[in-house]
């Protein structure tokens, strides 16, 4: 390798070597996730069938970020490859709970970066032992002028937890009113446990 960094690249300065192990990850299904950006709705989630055949088979589905659990789990479903995940013959269920935050936590990436243009992680490996990344590609670049997401966000900040006389402990969100004309007739609250 020193050698041919010296042939490429005569004046590199070559301080160290970083070495990782191989990962062994035998009957993993190879899944491919990311963020492009589309000109009319902004960045989107992408997943799907990853691997080196990602181009032939090209099996995927897209979603706006930002993502919950639910939509998560939409955009999985939308996919042949979900199937699989689910477990088949001797193969056993992958951890779709890893699969999941991966995604929202790629709509939660680029919901708070604004510079992230790009990210293609292929193969991103799921099996019953959670999910690995093998490869990974970033793309960034000065955040756009304008606002860039096709749905906000949810207000976070607005949430409210709140303890009642009873000692019940309550988390108050807010929720978007309903059209004209009609009435809310219920108040959305989660019990905390």
């Amino acid at each position: 390798m020193a050698r041919r960094l010296a042939g490429l690249a005569p004046g590199a300065r070559l301080t160290g070597y970083n070495l990782q192990p191989m990962a062994r990850r035998p009957g993993a299904h190879e899944l491919i996730a990311g963020v492009a950006t589309d000109p009319v709705f902004g960045p989107v989630i992408l997943f799907g069938h990853g691997g080196v055949a990602v181009e032939v088979i090209g099996e995927r589905a897209v979603a706006l970020p930002p993502l919950n659990e639910t939509l998560a789990d939409d955009l999985i479903g939308r996919t042949r490859i979900a199937r699989l995940l689910s477990g088949y013959r001797d193969r056993r269920a992958a951890d779709l709970e890893a699969v999941r935050r991966t995604l929202v936590q790629l709509g939660d990436l680029v919901a708070d970066l604004a510079e992230v243009r790009e990210i293609d992680i292929n193969p991103l490996l799921a099996d019953e032992g959670g999910v690995l990344e093998l490869d990974a590609r970033m793309v960034i670049g000065p955040a756009p002028p304008r606002e860039r997401l096709a749905i906000r966000p949810y207000p976070a900040g607005l949430e409210e937890k709140v303890v009642l006389r009873s000692g019940e402990r309550l988390a108050l969100r807010p929720i978007r009113p309903p059209g004209p004309g009609m009435r809310i007739t219920s108040v959305a609250a989660k019990a905390l446990t």
